[in-house]
């Protein structure tokens, strides 16, 4: 039950599902970590991707990553003892 979040969010996070979402939950979406990666992905097998687009792509893959380690240190898992 736990992984069910992410699961939503990965599935919600293909291009052809972002299309039919709502414009402000479609971009919300692509700033997702999955978005992005399949994003970056997708753009530089097709040879898409522009220099600037890619860095940018990288710098918020980033910054998700800065924050999710934190937020992993931070958390504190309790017992049930």
């Amino acid at each position: 039950m736990t992984s069910m979040p992410v699961f939503i969010i990965a599935v919600l996070a293909q291009p052809m599902l972002r299309g039919i979402l709502p414009e402000n939950v479609s971009t919300l979406i692509e700033k997702t970590p999955f978005a992005l990666v399949y994003d970056l992905g997708d753009g530089a097998w097709l040879g898409q991707l522009t220099e600037a687009e890619m860095w940018s792509g990288l710098g918020q893959l980033l910054g998700w990553a800065i924050a999710l380690c934190i937020a992993a240190s931070r958390f504190r898992f309790e017992t049930a003892r």
